[in-house]
């Protein structure tokens, strides 16, 4: 005998958690079968609670990448003051609206907020403070008042 509840089953948590990957090969197949009934279910929740998906999201990756949830986050930034830790930039910069966490790619232990700048910067330099000190020994080198001197000599 066949059980009246089996199509109901993909909906309960028991289910879902046995068979997760399952369900979710099942789902993909349906949306890319239906790209239209996906976008109406996306746009419907996005209409009923807005910004849904990106908070979604961004609580996701901080909690994955960093172990921090968005109470942490909103915590690191009053600490900070609402700057970036380096500059002092209240303007997170690039194309993001929110300050990057910064972290030890070895230890992965969170450091502070920067801005993009900042952490496009440190991570450039390869989070090497030997290598931070003489790039700012270059630039102190390089500075235009060393330029103006050179040409007067």
């Amino acid at each position: 005998m066949e059980c009246r509840k089996a199509d109901k089953r993909s909906s309960s948590k028991g289910y879902y958690r046995r068979n997760r990957q399952e369900v979710l090969k099942r789902n993909a197949a349906y949306d890319r079968a239906h790209p239209e009934s996906a976008r109406n279910r996306q746009k419907r929740l996005e209409e009923k609670k807005p910004g849904y998906y990106k908070r979604a999201g961004r609580s996701w990756h901080l909690k994955n990448t960093y172990g921090l949830s968005i109470d942490d986050y909103e915590q690191m930034l009053l600490a900070q003051g609402g700057r970036c830790a380096v500059c002092g930039s209240r303007e997170p910069g690039g194309h993001d609206t929110y300050f990057s966490v910064d972290h030890c790619h070895n230890t992965g232990k969170v450091r502070a907020l920067l801005c993009n700048g900042c952490n496009t910067g440190i991570g450039q330099l390869k989070d090497d403070p030997e290598l931070l000190e003489r790039a700012a020994a270059y630039l102190r080198q390089h500075a235009p008042a060393n330029d103006n001197a050179s040409e007067a000599a």
